[in-house]
């Protein structure tokens, strides 16, 4: 009597719309993934709270930087050359940052105080903290753009 050989079999490879399918399932992963690196990079960079605190420290200046902190106390105008809306912000380390927004050919911000902002401009060094300045666009600086963010109207003054 013969013996029973055991069957081979052959695997199957899986249909075309399975192959298809696992490419899609592997491809929104990846994509997952870059975002949450994203995510994750913008969180580890350091915040303009801790660079300007080093700014100060270090009495430096011509910084661009980004900061977020509450309106504390709205100063009058400063009239002298062109024209400048002035307030204090206080990061959320402390420190207070005057805030110089040129008004030539723009309007006011309408700031209260208490108001959370988010400026982008030019870090200067002073005794008292510093002070941001450029928080605008520039017909005539080639480099970056300043502007504020009023967190309570979500509108971006340039």
């Amino acid at each position: 009597m013969k013996e029973a050989r055991p069957v081979e079999r052959r695997r199957r490879r899986p249909a075309r719309h399975q192959t298809q399918a696992a490419a899609l399932w592997i491809g929104a992963a990846a994509f997952g993934l870059v975002l949450i690196l994203v995510a994750l990079r913008s969180r580890l960079q350091v915040p303009g709270e801790q660079v300007i605190l080093r700014a100060y420290r270090s009495r430096a200046s011509g910084i661009w930087v980004r900061v977020e902190g509450k309106v504390s106390r709205i100063l009058p105008d400063d009239s002298e050359g062109i024209p400048h809306q002035r307030f204090l912000v206080r990061t959320s380390t402390g420190q207070a940052l005057l805030v110089a927004y040129n008004l030539s050919g723009r309007r006011r911000i309408p700031l209260r105080k208490g108001d959370v902002v988010q400026v982008r401009g030019e870090y200067k060094w002073s005794p008292q903290g510093g002070v941001i300045h450029n928080a605008h666009r520039s017909a005539i600086r080639t480099g970056p753009a300043g502007w504020i963010r009023l967190m309570r109207n979500g509108r971006k003054y340039e």
